[in-house]
């Protein structure tokens, strides 16, 4: 649901609350404030769209009442394709001509101009998690950590991932029948297996070899950065409450 629009003001440092444009070269990142955040910087969470819709995200009434429960400032960057949407990564987006890991980063580090942001995270939803992963293994070292949700990557397992280890939750409906758990789940599909891909991402892959149990999460305790693998109970979609549930674990492995 889109809420009727809010004030615009300028994506500038600074307390101002709702939906602002911040323009990336020629492409926009949406960002929403809400109104009554505490007096000190908070998280950011950017936000990944499985189509790379931007603008819309930033209006969505659900969304932005999580992000004042959260407590957190939104960001929504738009895709890079035609009209502004999708994201290049995999084989089949090789169309997209916008360099994502590039433009994400410049997203990254307008917000970090601001002084209302004290850390910030990248997630996103189904291709969009397939980005998230993909900023995780190559991208430049400007996120505080990643939040993917039901999606990881996309056509092959990264052999070689230089970006280093940054706190990482993967969120994932138990009964997801579109992205696998293990490649061997569903081994014709584009979609490669979340345990491949959060293995792929470890400096030493060994790290994997013991895991605990958390309430609903697996986690890898060896690796060099907080790694879990967190379920909810649905299939592929976007769980009621999501973003608290970023915030919770951001504040825990920010102590």
């Amino acid at each position: 649901m889109r809420l009727a629009p809010l004030v615009l003001l300028c994506a500038c440092a600074g307390p101002t609350t709702g939906v602002s444009a911040m323009p990336i070269d020629a492409w926009n990142a949406w960002v929403y404030v809400p109104e009554g955040l505490p007096d000190e910087p908070v998280p950011a969470v950017v936000h990944l769209h499985y189509a790379g819709e931007g603008e819309g995200l930033a209006y969505n009434g659900e969304l932005q009442r999580e992000l004042t429960d959260a407590r957190m400032i939104g960001v929504f960057p738009e895709g890079g394709g035609e009209p502004g949407d999708d994201w290049r990564v995999g084989r089949n987006k090789d169309d997209i001509q916008r360099d994502d890991r590039a433009f994400l980063a410049d997203v990254a580090r307008a917000l970090r101009d601001r002084d209302d942001i004290s850390t910030i995270w990248l997630g996103g939803f189904s291709k969009g998690g397939a980005m998230t992963y993909d900023m995780a293994c190559l991208g430049e070292d400007v996120y505080d950590g990643f939040l993917p949700m039901g999606g990881a990557m996309e056509d092959w397992i990264f052999e070689d991932c230089p970006a280093a280890q940054r706190p990482f939750r993967h969120l994932q409906g138990r009964d997801d029948d579109r992205w696998p758990v293990r490649t061997e789940d569903d081994p014709d599909s584009s979609h490669k297996g979340i345990i491949e891909s959060i293995t792929a991402l470890q400096d030493d892959p060994s790290c994997m070899d013991r895991s605990v149990e958390a309430g609903d999460c697996t986690v890898w305790p060896d690796c060099a950065a907080d790694t879990r693998l967190c379920f909810f109970e649905g299939g592929h979609w976007e769980p009621d409450g999501f973003l608290i549930a970023h915030r919770a674990w951001i504040d825990a492995v920010s102590e």
